[in-house]
C-alpha cells in the first residue's frame, strides 16, 4: 500500500526595501562591475532588473529608472536607448543605459582633410 504524504512548508521570504541612495549605489556598482561603461557595452534594463534582484531587493521597474533618471541628471550614467512607440512599461523595459567614464572627455571626430 502507498501512503502519499504531503508537507506544507510555509517559508518567509524576507523582502529588503532599499532606499534611493542605496539604489543609485548599487547601480553605479552593477554597471562598474559587469563593465557596461560604452555605447558598445550596454546594459538593458531588464537585465539590470534581474541583476538587482538577485540581492532580494524588491525592486520594479519603475523605481528602478527612476534612481537612473537621477543618475543621469547627476552626469554619472547615459541612456543610450529608449523607444520612442509603446506604453510606458514597455519604454522603460526597453531602456538601455551604461557608465559615464567621469574625466574622460569625448575625442573628436577627425576630419579628412
Amino acid at each position: 500500500m502507498l501512503v502519499e504524504i504531503y508537507i506544507d512548508v510555509k517559508i518567509e521570504e524576507e523582502i529588503i526595501y532599499m532606499d534611493k541612495e542605496n539604489l543609485k549605489q548599487e547601480i553605479l556598482d552593477i554597471l562598474e562591475k559587469h563593465n557596461y561603461i560604452s555605447r558598445l557595452s550596454e546594459c538593458p534594463m531588464t537585465t539590470l532588473r534581474f541583476l538587482l534582484k538577485i540581492d532580494d531587493a524588491h525592486l520594479d521597474a519603475s523605481l528602478i529608472y527612476d534612481a537612473l533618471c537621477e543618475l543621469q541628471e547627476e552626469d554619472k550614467v547615459i541612456k543610450s536607448f529608449e523607444p520612442f512607440a509603446g506604453d510606458l512599461n514597455m519604454k522603460i523595459n526597453a531602456s538601455r543605459w551604461y557608465l559615464k567614464q567621469q574625466g574622460k572627455e569625448e575625442s573628436p571626430k577627425k576630419s579628412i582633410d
